[in-house]
């Protein structure tokens, strides 16, 4: 049963972050003076009918919590606003990067990428996929002492799918860097092995400091992601439905070694980083299959 708490229950400290379709606040439970963040969606909700619908209320009421996930404690609805109250982290990925003067250290990156692999495949076991991947969604907090290490939850989740709806899928989604070709190349028929290609984005951005795709444009994406993996041929282009862009004629790119550009990444985190981005979504890794992968073997 959800339960809708009134705002009273929590005093407003300060704004801590701004989304498209949401303001981020810092709160404290004034019952139990726990620091939260509270998420207020800017969209109006006319009818509390209507509050179900909600992607973060369906989330809640489908997929039970877990710890790469960020977890939504309560919800509140009033003049027409849900707030979502959640766990408060420490940093995102991507200011967690930037802040850095040196990339992450590939065990450490192993690390963070094993724990976001985790929430996704627990996402997807659930029949949920998310759809919008990127460092600023991946939430950390910082490790205390010698003690514990950093904990890393998936978070944002306005824009996540039921994996059995069928496509076409309409909405605007995915952060043109992380897009899977898939998403690029057809109207709306994609699935779950989006959010695989999105994870190898962000492996190397912590790898590296910088961005792997970072196009100007879909159709400039896409060269570069032609520039690292060549370009398909016209019958790879063909075995994607629905492909609606065959009137375009791509430059021909060679395929890139990936070794050169991060010579000093393990084999076997290349090899992983290969299966993630794997031009075709039915060829590309799944999140269980991941998991098992020997790259993760070892992570302590």
């Amino acid at each position: 049963m959800l339960m809708l708490l009134s705002s009273t229950d929590y005093k407003i400290l300060e704004k801590i972050g701004k989304g498209a379709f949401s303001n981020v606040f810092c709160v404290r439970d004034r019952a139990q003076g726990t620091y939260y963040a509270a998420k207020q969606l800017t969209e109006e909700i006319q009818d509390t009918g209507d509050i179900a619908n909600c992607p973060e209320v369906s989330l809640i009421q489908h997929v039970p919590s877990h710890p790469n996930l960020l977890n939504i404690l309560d919800v509140i609805y009033e003049n027409k606003r849900l707030t979502l109250i959640m766990e408060l982290m420490d940093i995102s990925l991507y200011d967690y990067i930037i802040s850095r003067k040196r990339p992450l250290s590939e065990n450490r990156a192993r690390r963070f990428l094993l724990q976001v692999i985790t929430g996704i495949d627990h996402l997807h076991r659930h029949g949920v996929f998310h759809r919008d991947i990127k460092p600023e969604n991946i939430l950390i907090k910082r490790a205390l002492g010698v003690v514990r290490k950093e904990i890393v939850q998936v978070g944002d989740f306005g824009t996540i799918c039921r994996i059995d709806d069928k496509p076409p899928f309409k909405d605007y989604i995915a952060t043109r860097w992380y897009r899977a070709p898939e998403v690029i190349l057809t109207d709306g028929y994609y699935g779950p092995k989006m959010d695989i290609w999105a994870i190898g984005c962000c492996f190397f951005e912590m790898l590296t400091r910088k961005p792997l795709f970072p196009g100007q444009s879909e159709l400039h994406t896409l060269e570069l992601i032609h520039q690292l993996l060549g370009t398909p041929s016209k019958s790879m282009l063909m075995k994607i439905k629905h492909y609606n862009m065959g009137a375009l004629e791509f430059r021909k790119f060679p395929p890139e070694d990936f070794r050169r550009m991060l010579p000093l990444v393990s084999a076997y985190g290349i090899d992983m980083l290969k299966k993630t981005l794997t031009y075709h979504p039915d060829q590309r890794i799944s999140a269980s299959r991941l998991l098992k992968h020997i790259y993760f073997q070892d992570v302590t």
